[in-house]
């Protein structure tokens, strides 16, 4: 899985952070829960609630987060920051080709 370090510079939280987090004494904000969603592929509503299927559900589009059943203001902010997440992910340079660099 990686050290807390490591998860945490993945995700821009703290080591200390993550260690609560897996031990279940903190939550992440809805961001970097949806950041964690979108890179593991566990579901946003488990990962916040612990309820639901731990894995997205994949019928149709690869990493599909089903918000339909959330309010509209929620739907509203998750898209946003999926659509942020999205074009920083797109503007930054890929490191699985393995340069070197």
């Amino acid at each position: 899985m990686g050290s807390y370090a490591s998860i945490g510079r993945r995700f821009q939280v703290s080591p200390t952070f993550i260690g609560d987090m897996l031990n279940g004494r903190k939550l992440p904000s809805t961001e970097t829960g949806i950041r964690i969603a979108v890179d593991t592929g566990v579901a946003y509503e488990w990962l916040m609630t612990g309820r639901g299927p731990i894995k997205v559900e994949q019928g149709g589009a690869e990493g599909t987060l089903r918000i339909d059943h959330l309010p509209h203001d929620a739907q509203a902010t998750i898209k946003a920051v999926v659509h942020s997440f999205e074009q920083s992910s797109a503007a930054e340079p890929s490191s699985a080709g393995g340069n070197g660099a």
